[in-house]
């Protein structure tokens, strides 16, 4: 939100965004080739570093928000899991939904009336949402912790070196162990084996 906020400053404070061609004296108009002055140094500074930091916030947000999202419903329960496959449909429903309204109506926004008002409305938005996300804190639920990602993944690599030569047993039970205690952590449950992927392999 601070990078929204910050891409609106960027072109609403006259001293943080260039001059209008038709305000530009001459002198400084016939100092570039299309004849509009030149951006200062600190407003492209001030404007690269908004977008940077809005590319932050976008790329730690997403796949937090979706991995928090689906801890929101019991996996063992069917009808709660039947509610996060809805989940997910919606979510992504409502991220080309925002995608779609970011190229058209914004755009027309922008091009028509003005740039503040274009980055003004996704950065209401996006406060809107945050505070509405703070409200429901309460009533969240907390996935605690089953370790370093990086580490399961190093084991997963090392375990796949070591055994690339095992053959299969028969009977799939005997692949790993199911930790079905509720008492264990979401995150260090392992998933039964399933026949999905053979399937779709042999189509």
């Amino acid at each position: 939100m601070q990078g929204l906020l910050l891409l609106t400053l960027s072109v609403s404070i006259p001293h943080l965004k260039p001059m209008r061609c038709a305000a530009a004296s001459s002198a400084a108009a016939e100092a570039t080739a299309g004849g509009c002055p030149k951006p200062k140094g600190y407003q492209v500074g001030f404007f690269y570093f908004s977008l940077y930091l809005v590319s932050l916030g976008t790329g730690g947000i997403k796949p937090c928000l979706e991995a928090f999202g689906a801890d929101q419903f019991e996996e063992a329960d069917p009808e709660e899991r039947k509610s996060r496959s809805s989940f997910f449909n919606w979510w992504y429903f409502a991220l080309c939904v925002g995608g779609l309204v970011a190229v058209t109506v914004l755009v027309y926004v922008e091009n028509n009336w003005s740039w503040a008002l274009g980055f003004g409305i996704p950065t209401a938005v996006m406060a809107t949402g945050c505070l509405l996300f703070f409200l429901g804190t309460r009533l969240y639920r907390r996935q605690l912790p089953g370790g370093s990602p990086l580490t399961q993944v190093a084991q997963v690599l090392v375990a796949a070196i070591r055994n690339i030569n095992a053959e299969l047993p028969l009977d799939p039970r005997h692949l790993h162990e199911i930790y079905r205690d509720p008492a264990v952590p979401a995150a260090s449950r392992q998933l039964e084996h399933t026949h999905n992927m053979r399937r779709a392999s042999q189509i």
